[in-house]
């Protein structure tokens, strides 16, 4: 939704638009069937990039953002949060469940909206990941940032990584601008907030080889003392990828 409406916004199809996503848990159905699938943490806690990773917690959310073209925001006098660089969008393809998504779709998406926007990965500051919990879902996620990283630099431990879902459980339709909100947060109050429950990392992730921490503390993300603009992402998942 977010991506359709930048794409209306640049396509000079309206002049505001409101993206939205709502996840309420109504029913029992929602716990009944991920418990089924196994895909629930068994001890109520998101463990995203622990070895201790053992399921998601579910969540909900009621999430808004407003989205103008820079020019008209500045025009209009409007309160300017932070400013989308470039998105991007595209299909898991035939993988082994919903548990196990496309790692190579995952890079490929990544590496065309780099080139696309002309994005420096270099200056990406911080990272909200999509970042469930589960022991296998969680590496192929950052693994295939560091895939797409790795033909643009060689840097090591520059880019922090948290995922929202250890602070607010997985909002299913709703994660992905609960991610983008928190990020956009993290740049207003100038603050990078700690991904909790992470205390041995994930051994199917190569760290020592890797851009990427786990932001695990409070962490200041201040204006840089040359005023390049700070830079931030979200890795999202539609439903199976």
């Amino acid at each position: 939704a977010l991506h359709q409406a930048c794409m209306s916004l640049r396509a000079g199809e309206c002049d505001t638009a409101l993206a939205a996503a709502v996840n309420l848990i109504l029913t029992p159905m929602v716990h009944v069937g991920t418990a089924q699938a196994g895909m629930l943490s068994k001890d109520g806690k998101c463990h995203a990039f622990d070895r201790a990773a053992n399921g998601m917690v579910p969540g909900e959310a009621v999430a808004v953002v407003v989205l103008k073209r820079l020019a008209q925001a500045q025009a209009d006098g409007d309160p300017i949060l932070a400013v989308i660089r470039g998105s991007g969008i595209n299909y898991d393809g035939r993988t082994n469940g919903i548990t196990a998504p496309s790692g190579a779709s995952q890079a490929s998406l990544l590496k065309e909206v780099y080139e696309r926007h002309s994005v420096d990965v270099e200056e990406i500051g911080y990272i909200v990941t999509h970042g469930t919990g589960t022991r296998l879902g969680d590496p192929i996620e950052v693994n295939a940032l560091a895939e797409a990283f790795k033909d643009y630099t060689s840097r090591q431990g520059f880019c922090a990584l948290t995922s929202s879902k250890t602070n607010f459980g997985h909002t299913l339709a709703a994660s992905g601008l609960v991610s983008l909100i928190g990020l956009v947060q993290s740049l207003r109050h100038e603050m990078i907030p700690p991904s909790l429950h992470c205390h041995e990392e994930n051994d199917y992730i190569d760290w020592r080889a890797s851009p990427f921490y786990v932001n695990k503390t409070s962490r200041p993300w201040s204006q840089t003392a040359d005023g390049t603009p700070r830079l931030g992402a979200v890795s999202a998942f539609g439903m199976s990828g």
